[in-house]
């Protein structure tokens, strides 16, 4: 993220390792406050489902 390789916003971070990064000292200012962060990795997967098939312009079956 720092070299602009990568889109804060296409980075997607889950699991305990969540928690650490929000206690970083500059959280607020640093390129993570941008990244999906969720400490929960089944929220994490549940968000990303969501996102792909709004990308990809998919629908459940009914």
């Amino acid at each position: 993220m720092e070299c602009g390789q990568i889109d804060p916003d296409e980075l997607w971070i889950g699991g305990p390792i969540v928690a650490e990064l929000q206690q970083l000292a500059d959280f607020d200012n640093s390129p993570f406050k941008k990244v999906h962060l969720h400490r929960n990795r089944n929220e994490l997967i549940d968000a990303l489902k969501t996102v792909i098939k709004r990308d990809l312009r998919l629908e459940e079956p009914k």
